[in-house]
């Protein structure tokens, strides 16, 4: 009686993608640290809106409602714009490892000179004077770049603090220019001339998006080419993983931190352009809000993980932030400062990574976990496959037998004895062969032994030796020769 047990298997060997392991694990590792940063801001959130008497899930639920509604999903559009691209001018500096603060810099002297420009010029067509606009905001963000790069690139002067004094006196700069020649008497705050009506980007329909979001897009579809496509996009990549190994490869480093930082600028400048061409229309104090433009473009940099893709992700994220603290205020009693809240929330908890480098024990876990899955997927496949291809054999896995065994009696054969024939073994005498004593064995002659020999000795030994070209010389190279060769002396005829 047998109890057998069997598993259909395959011959076929499963083996996993180490890179493709590795890529998985990577994502991974990135959505962690993007989405739990998120949940514990609007955790933590909830603390001042329960302290409103508010319930959190319809402060939440207000904030995200805007983004289910035609209208309200072209206003979020139409604020991803902007931010979309100061997440970008952030990303191209942080990414090269240059913490470039300045792009509030480059936003604000954009809009005050498209503002001033687009006042004075408002008699262009609006097809030639859009673009020109455009064209003298990227050459302004690019120009305000140009101080900190090359402070950085010829004397490594740190960029965040250049960049972060050149913020505040460039606000005063363009606060006094406000107030003094370029002020429009006729508005009741300190501001410029609003710009004229050919240089606004116009709604489409009865919403506020405008055009300028898909410029917006046309410039993430460029920086993302020149980041993930272009020799330039892996020289940015590879100045801020490693500085020395760059410089050791050939890359000109100064030139690199120069065109890095000027390309973040001229993103930054087309941002405070556009910003000022879609909402604002004119100069003022507040034009970038608070805290900025600029610094919201952090943010969003720090929740893609300084990647374009990452980046045009939290802009629409930040777009319905934006969108929805004013829906906020306007339906409940909890002010519209928790979007700011749960921004500085977001800053805070972004700066700590959940997962972090490769050699980190969470990292190492989850990689191990995707490798385990994409076997068993592999496998499952691959079984699929055999079983349609009727290749499966079967593997026995238990055998287990019950045998009874019926004995036999058992016959005994009795057998005659045999007589054994007893020879007597025959006796060979030894032969004694003597063997000669062993030759002594052969040494090499000493410094001593050759110096007391003649030169017709000396050349004998050398022939006995097999060395050749010894004829023309003297008895102190004959020596040096024969030394070096280590020779022997063959034994006299008595064995000596």
């Amino acid at each position: 009686m047998a109890i057998k047990e069997v598993k259909a298997v395959t011959n076929k060997k499963v083996e996993v993608n180490p890179v493709s392991v590795e890529r998985t694990t990577s994502t991974i590792s990135s959505a962690i640290n993007i989405i739990v940063p998120i949940l514990l801001a609007f955790l933590i959130a909830m603390i001042p809106i329960l302290i409103s008497k508010e319930n959190p899930a319809t402060v939440y639920r207000v904030i995200l409602d805007s983004a289910f509604s035609l209208r309200g999903f072209a206003r979020i559009l139409h604020y991803m714009g902007p931010l979309l691209l100061a997440g970008l001018a952030i990303m191209i500096s942080f990414k090269a490892g240059l913490f470039n603060m300045g792009v509030e810099s480059s936003i604000i002297v954009a809009g005050f000179t498209t503002a001033v420009l687009g006042y004075q010029l408002q008699t262009l067509p609006r097809m030639v004077l859009i673009p020109l606009l455009l064209v003298v905001a990227i050459v302004v963000g690019v120009l305000t770049a140009v101080i900190p790069a090359l402070l950085k690139a010829y004397l490594n002067v740190n960029e965040m603090v250049v960049t972060l004094l050149l913020n505040y006196a460039i606000i005063e700069i363009l606060k006094a220019l406000t107030i003094g020649p370029f002020r429009d008497p006729r508005s009741g705050t300190v501001s410029t001339h609003a710009v004229g009506q050919n240089a606004i980007f116009k709604g489409f329909g009865n919403t506020q998006l405008t055009a300028f979001f898909f410029i917006a897009v046309v410039a993430f579809i460029l920086v993302w080419f020149l980041y993930r496509k272009t020799k330039l996009g892996y020289e940015i990549r590879s100045l801020g993983t490693n500085l020395q190994f760059t410089e050791a490869t050939g890359i000109k480093v100064r030139r690199k931190i120069i065109i890095i930082m000027l390309l973040s600028g001229a993103v930054a400048g087309l941002a405070g352009a556009g910003w000022l061409m879609s909402e604002e229309y004119k100069y003022s104090e507040t034009f970038s809000s608070n805290p900025g433009l600029g610094w919201d473009g952090m943010v969003i940099s720090l929740l893609g993980g300084h990647a374009p893709e990452g980046a045009f992700i939290a802009a629409l994220f930040y777009g319905i932030l934006k969108v929805g603290s004013g829906r906020v205020a306007f339906n409940t009693d909890v002010p519209a400062e928790v979007v700011t809240i749960i921004q500085a929330l977001l800053i805070l908890f972004l700066s700590v990574k959940m997962v972090k480098d490769k050699n980190s024990p969470a990292y190492i876990s989850i990689k191990h976990l995707i490798y385990r899955a994409k076997e068993k997927r592999l496998l499952r496949k691959e079984k699929r496959r055999a079983k349609k291809e009727g290749t499966l054999e079967a593997k026995p896995l238990e055998v287990k037998e019950e045998v009874l065994e019926v004995k036999k009696p058992e016959v005994v054969e009795v057998k005659e004895p045999k007589v054994v024939e007893v020879m007597e073994p025959k006796v060979e005498p030894v032969q004694v062969v003597e063997t000669p004593p062993p030759a002594e064995e052969l040494k090499p002659l000493t410094i001593k032994a050759l110096v007391a020999k003649t030169i017709p000795e000396l050349k004998a030994i050398a022939r006995e030796n097999n060395i050749s070209g010894f004829s023309s010389l003297n008895k102190k190279e004959l020596v040096n020769l024969l030394y070096r060769s280590k020779v022997t002396e063959k034994p006299n005829k008595e064995g000596k």
